[in-house]
């Protein structure tokens, strides 16, 4: 009997301490208010005792919950800290370094995140009206994320994690847009997104991690790429990646690397090849228009006469084009002739002042 009254109170009592951790309350033992921005510093009481400044080295700190609202903590240590829940609302921050911290849940409405070094998780975070211009998110996290009214402006996505968002942004980084829920653009990681069905047309793709991404049915007119990392679990109808490339009709694949490409039977009408490398593509049943090949006619003259002559059958025919392919090789192989005439009254030439010079 005594044993299992000795556990219950042990039970009791654990349950009693987890609970008043669970209710840990920040308190302000000093605060002082600027009458004109409304900013607080002080010294809090919160898992320990901390100051709250400009500069202020809170790095590793567990604040989970905090009430740190309007802090005034510009170019503080926040670095690897533990802020889910944290109330950072209106708080200003700039250039901080909030590398490698979590604000799962926090309330950041209306701080100033501007120049902060903010590659950290956001997942479900309250960032409406929060000012990002010029924050460097590389690899975060912003999952489930309220972006509503929230200044994107030049702002570092490169790999962050995204997918749904609520709320539309004041402004976005160039080239970047917010659609189904998920950030777009170069870099971003998309692995495992849900884009079925989505419009992402003219979108640069450039970079992006599209491991097992969902694009059934989507929209890839005009999209650009390159450098793609990863498979996507689906692709819509007609479209396939080669070389970090996307290809399909109407893509942007304009100084792409497509050298050595099986395009067997794609439709690339449409798509934008100029400048693209296609030495020793498979283009057999290759759909192309004469436009098409009208814009690749500078790259292929570079190119060897019997690769061009594997290329002819596979484009829509049109007598004009080949004819002034025709005309252009014929020129290009008289020029050859005539280097090669030259040169040999060149060589005679040497040989006849050698000759002179042994006399």
């Amino acid at each position: 009997m005594k044993k299992v009254l000795a556990l219950l109170v042990v039970a009791l009592s654990s349950v009693t301490l987890h609970a008043q951790f669970q209710n840990i309350r920040t308190v302000w033992l000093f605060e002082n208010i600027d009458p004109e921005t409304g900013l607080r510093t002080g010294l809090i009481s919160h898992r320990g005792t901390h100051n709250i400044q400009p500069g202020a080295d809170l790095g590793d700190l567990d604040l989970r919950d905090a009430d740190l609202a309007r802090a005034n903590l510009p170019s503080a240590n926040l670095n690897q800290a533990d802020l889910d829940g944290v109330d950072l609302s209106g708080a200003f921050l700039r250039f901080a370094d909030l590398s490698g911290a979590s604000f799962v849940r926090a309330n950041l409405r209306d701080a100033n995140l501007q120049n902060t070094l903010l590659r950290a998780s956001l997942r479900e975070a309250d960032l409406s009206g929060a000012d990002l211009r010029g924050a460097d998110l590389t690899g975060g996290n912003l999952f489930g994320a309220d972006l509503s009214d929230t200044e994107l402006h030049a702002t570092v996505l490169t790999g962050v994690r995204s997918g749904n968002i609520s709320g539309t942004p004041r402004s976005l980084p160039r080239g970047y847009f917010l659609i189904n829920g998920y950030l777009i653009g170069r870099a971003a990681d998309l692995s495992n997104a849900d884009l079925s069905g989505a419009d992402l047309s003219d979108t640069d793709l450039t970079g992006a991690d599209l491991s097992d991404t969902d694009l059934t049915g989507a929209n890839l007119s005009g999209v650009r790429s390159g450098n793609i990392s990863g498979l996507p679990r689906v692709l819509p109808a007609g479209w396939l990646i080669f070389n970090g490339y996307l290809v399909g009709p109407d893509a942007n694949l304009s100084g792409a690397n497509l050298r050595g490409a099986d395009l067997t039977g794609l439709d690339l009408t449409g798509a934008n090849l100029t400048g693209a490398d296609l030495r020793g593509a498979n283009l057999s049943d290759t759909s192309l228009t004469n436009e098409q090949l009208g814009s690749l006619s500078t790259y292929l003259s570079g190119l060897n006469y019997d690769e061009i002559e594997f290329l002819k059958p596979h484009v829509e025919t049109n007598t004009t084009e080949i004819d002034d392919l025709k005309v252009m090789m014929e020129a290009m192989s008289v020029q050859m002739q005539q280097l090669n005439t030259q040169l040999g009254d060149l060589q005679a030439s040497v040989a006849e002042k050698d000759t002179q010079i042994a006399g």
